[in-house]
């Protein structure tokens, strides 16, 4: 039977790593999995064990290859349900204006610095040991809050503040021996710089060579950490020259040897404990128990680690403990089946919603679940339990800190209500612009709900849906403003008006008249017709409108009604929407080349967009032999607008390729054809604004030229005259230099909403 588990443990061994190295999937929680386990697991490849001085060739028990099987297999099954499910857009909030991350920052230091000042400066940096450090509350409490505050820092544009401190916090604590907290700190790092993105990781051959010389520095640190952190080089050039293969190879798979080795020793002396155990445990997740449990049944319950050091190891030093051999002490074989399943489903669970929730609790408790993946074979549950409790008690005290401090802050105490039609996390403009406007109010008022369409199999009923869950939002937690856009909000607002609730609407088109310029069928139009009616209805019974343009404002008013509460804000650009990459690799992703400049437009390549005035463009560019080169990306250009080719049109392109490409780019164009009652406020050109590059558009146009010129990096030229437009484009780049010190916050969403609130406010 033995060769039967051993010969399927192997194949799944095999196959699951292979799996995550040849499929072109995310690097997500479940690559950090397949590898702890193929690490972890891996002397079962051996079928005896031999630890020095304690073991040799001990035969490996055969439920040991049955439970990591079962790992294994729930593992892979939720790794491919992981992998089928469709994620339109990773959603990484922007702390940088949150209270919580400067909060997370202060306690940070301030645990840090009360740890240190109660070991003594001395005795921390240059003293202490391992069992000092962990007596220290502090000090515990403050290495977690470093590794929380590196990811919330991370997607902080980066805030180098933030991770210095984590740095050099754990750092510091790396000095005195305990490396799995700089490993966490640099699994972390990982999985935020891939940003869950779809690879095949094979073909990231030099990440490898560089992870697996980070592994191996860990793995013969510990035998070096003395040395250096006393600063004797000449002692640590002789440790050095003494490791040879035999002592790499001791160093770097004693873990795993050590663990199954503890959890055989479980396997074949049956060992168990009491069931007293089960409340031990359970109960030491609480804050400040202390060995209350202890006390009160007068029973030492010790860690498993020690249980297995007292009862079965022969050596006076500790072999790091089991967590799969403690659950089965505790809770026997059903029991260790039954909680892997609950493990690993909790971590599908957590995978797919840390790519899609705005959510702080779900962010900062992110170096903890790497913990429990990666170093749970090793641990005791109480550890497990302390780091969750930790972390936890962290979030507690920075939310409720927070919420107190917002009550006496400067700002807009409001609960809003949102309303629309569409999903907001979708990649057109108009969702992703949405996506990004909601964000920043988000931050700026108390509370902000959500209400958009996701009833994905219900279409034919989604307005009258979603008007349900509004009205029933409204009679449980009484908003103070609602805002609507859209097909939907006309019973809302009934109801709203009932309950003194002041109602806003968006605006951005003139629908009725757009119908017409549409590419969508006769009959698609038609049905249209009726919804903008009934959505100008709306529009019309609102308290306040706010508008997208200056121009789409004064139409309304001259045609419809006139409000004072009316307003107008143009779009923004989110800090978060900016390419990670250099100029230089950009140009190397799209193979641009040194000898050419070029113009870069994306996003829609529709009639109003006015693409066409692109091609007559660059033919006008060509005859000056100039090395201008325009590039559309995103959507697809017609072959009726350009039928001899001569845009270079990548595509498809998403919002992250995007900016890339703009990224990429020497300029940006932005043309636009005034065939409608408002021209827009086009998201490009916040984007290209963010990316802080020279822009193009058209000249005396709101919402174009005006902004360009508060931008003060651009040029403004007529498109329908493409021959004097090429000629400016052409002169003006031969001198236009690189601008770096642009102020851009004024054109974000963050400064935008400001002027939303003011608005709503009045």
């Amino acid at each position: 039977m033995i060769e039967i588990f051993y010969f399927i443990y192997c194949l799944f061994y095999v196959f699951s790593l292979f799996y995550v190295i040849f499929k072109k999937r995310s690097v997500d929680l479940f690559t950090l999995m397949v590898l702890s386990l193929t690490y972890y697991s891996f002397p079962l490849l051996l079928k005896e064990l031999t630890l020095v001085g304690v073991v040799e060739n001990m035969p490996i028990h055969e439920n040991a290859y049955l439970i990591f099987i079962f790992i294994y297999i729930v593992n892979f099954i939720f790794m491919i349900k992981t992998d089928q499910k469709k994620v339109d857009k990773i959603y990484f909030r922007d702390y940088s204006q949150s209270i919580e991350l400067k909060l997370l920052l202060i306690l940070t230091v301030l645990f840090f610095t009360i740890g240190v000042y109660l070991i003594g400066f001395s005795e921390y940096f240059f003293g202490t040991k391992k069992d000092d450090i962990n007596l220290n509350v502090f000090i515990g409490v403050s290495i977690w809050s470093s590794l929380s505050l590196f990811v919330i820092s991370y997607h902080n544009k980066k805030n180098r503040i933030g991770i210095i401190v984590s740095l050099f916090i754990i750092i510091s604590v790396l000095l005195f021996g305990s490396r799995s907290y700089t490993v966490i700190l640099f699994l972390t790092f990982v999985l935020l710089f891939f940003n869950f993105q779809r690879m095949k990781l094979y073909r990231k051959f030099h990440y490898v060579i560089f992870g697996f010389v980070i592994v191996s520095f860990f793995a013969i640190f510990k035998l070096l950490y003395g040395t250096l952190k006393y600063s004797d080089i000449s002692a640590l050039l002789y440790k050095v020259s003494t490791i040879n293969l035999d002592i790499y190879y001791m160093l770097l798979f004693v873990d795993p040897l050590a663990v199954t080795y503890n959890l055989n020793l479980v396997i074949l002396n049956e060992a168990s404990l009491p069931i007293s155990y089960v409340f031990h445990r359970l109960i030491s997740i609480l804050p400040f128990y202390s060995g209350f449990y202890s006390e009160i049944t007068n029973y030492e319950y010790l860690k498993f680690s020690d249980i297995l050091h007292e009862n079965y190891h022969t050596v006076n030093y500790g072999l790091a403990s089991s967590f799969l051999g403690e659950i089965i002490a505790i809770f026997g074989y059903g029991g260790i089946f039954f909680i892997l399943l609950l493990w690993i489903y909790s971590i599908y669970i957590y995978n797919y919603n840390y790519k899609i929730r705005d959510s702080f609790f779900i962010k900062i408790i992110f170096p903890v679940i790497i913990y429990s993946i990666f170093y749970i074979h090793r641990l005791d549950i109480t550890f497990i339990f302390g780091a969750f409790k930790m972390v936890v008690m962290l979030y507690l005290i920075v939310k409720v800190i927070s919420i107190i401090l917002k009550k006496f802050q400067v700002g807009e105490k409001m609960n809003i209500l949102y309303l629309c039609n569409f999903d907001i996390q979708g990649y057109a403009g108009k969702n992703r612009a949405t996506g990004q406007k909601l964000s920043a109010l988000k931050k700026q008022v108390d509370n902000l709900t959500i209400v958009s369409a996701k009833f994905k199999n219900l279409k034919f009923l989604e307005l009258f849906l979603l008007e349900i869950k509004a009205i029933y939002l409204i009679f449980n937690s009484k908003p103070d403003v609602i805002i609507s856009r859209g097909f939907v909000g006309y019973f809302v607002q009934k109801i709203a008006k009932y309950k003194n609730i002041k109602t806003v609407r968006e605006i951005h088109a003139d629908l009725l008249s757009e119908i017409d310029q549409t590419s969508k069928h006769w009959i698609a139009k038609k049905l249209i017709y009726p919804l903008a009616l009934y959505a100008q209805k709306v529009d019309n019974q609102a308290d306040i409108r706010i508008f997208n343009h200056p121009d789409l404002k004064k139409w309304y008013k001259d045609k419809i009604q006139n409000s004072k509460n009316d307003i107008y804000v143009y779009n923004g650009f989110d800090y978060k929407g900016k390419s990670k990459l250099t100029n230089k690799q950009a140009r190397e992703k799209f193979n641009f080349t040194k000898d050419k400049k070029y113009l870069v437009f994306t996003g829609s390549a529709s009639y109003w967009h006015g693409v066409d005035y692109l091609v007559y463009l660059q033919k006008e560019l060509n005859k000056l032999e100039s090395t201008i080169q325009i590039v559309c990306g995103g959507g697809k250009v017609s072959k009726d607008f350009d039928p001899e080719e001569i845009l270079i049109n990548i595509t498809p392109l998403d919002d992250k390729g995007c900016a890339d490409l703009v990224q990429a780019s020497d300029a940006c164009v932005l043309p636009v054809r005034q065939s409608r009652v408002s021209p827009g406020s086009p998201l490009k050109l916040y984007d290209y604004i963010l990316h802080k590059k020279f822009i193009i558009t058209q000249e005396n146009l709101n919402g174009y030229s005006d902004e360009v010129r508060l931008y003060e990096y651009g040029l403004c030229v007529d498109f329908t005259q493409p021959q004097l437009a090429a000629l400016k484009i052409y002169e003006k780049l031969k001198s236009a230099d690189k601008k770096i010190d642009v102020d851009i916050s004024k054109f974000s969403w963050d400064n935008r909403i400001k002027q939303w609130l003011k608005g709503i406010s009045k």
